[in-house]
């Protein structure tokens, strides 16, 4: 792992001259690039509908945390942050930053994938110039995983999932989350893959069957929407 900024992050995310430039460019202000501010707005269309003390005392779930700068901003707001990442490097990273920062009260990592009930999958490494947040879950493996509702969580308040097509499983795998807790849901769609017809809406259709509405789009052409749940 190599440090840039307050960040370590895993060696492929600095390998060849494209990964290094990205990686720089995200972490050496401090942030993750353009995207770490799509959780800022959606943090403020929360609390604007929610008001000012709803988020305190609540549980943030990030799923596909990678290095922990969405898990970060989370835990200014939150009462506990519940992170999630499977690659072994980057999960490495995700926890050396916990404890830099501090955050071990209020941030739990856990090295597991997320799904619809327990078991294990494989991660597929995406290829040299790929770096490590656009790792995907491939078939079967080593890698433990789990469904959200077996960690036994209440007073959930924001699920925001970004795991590589793998949404949907994670929503069925958190089905008494959403009912009991009815959190808001924040999860990355790419609209050149929607205007394409090349986009998997599953998860996006789970929710709408379940009441939730979309509230915000946050971004462009890279779309994390925000959800929220039923009154």
């Amino acid at each position: 792992m190599q440090k840039v900024g307050e960040y370590w992050v895993p060696d492929i995310d600095m390998r060849g001259f494209r990964n290094r430039r990205k990686t720089l460019a995200n972490y050496q202000d401090g942030g993750h690039g353009k995207q770490i501010g799509h959780l800022t707005q959606a943090l403020a269309v929360m609390i604007d509908r929610l008001g000012d003390d709803a988020l305190a005392g609540a549980v943030a779930i990030d799923a596909g945390a990678n290095v922990g700068a969405y898990s970060r901003l989370m835990a200014a707001h939150f009462g506990a942050v519940h992170a999630f990442e499977l690659a072994p490097d980057t999960f490495e990273c995700l926890a050396r930053n916990v404890t830099d920062w501090g955050l071990e009260g209020r941030i739990t990592p856990h090295q597991t994938a997320i799904s619809d009930r327990p078991g294990t999958v494989g991660l597929g490494s995406g290829g040299w110039f790929r770096r490590s947040i656009s790792r995907e879950i491939k078939g079967q493996g080593t890698i433990p995983a789990i469904a959200l509702d077996d960690l036994g969580l209440s007073n959930v308040r924001l699920l925001k999932l970004d795991i590589e097509g793998h949404e949907e499983k994670a929503l069925h795998g958190a089905s008494r989350i959403l009912s009991d807790s009815k959190p808001y849901v924040m999860m990355e769609l790419k609209e050149r893959h929607v205007q394409k017809g090349k986009a998997d809406l599953g998860a996006h259709n789970h929710l709408l069957s379940l009441g939730y509405t979309v509230v915000a789009d946050l971004g462009d052409p890279i779309i994390d929407r925000l959800y929220a749940p039923p009154s």
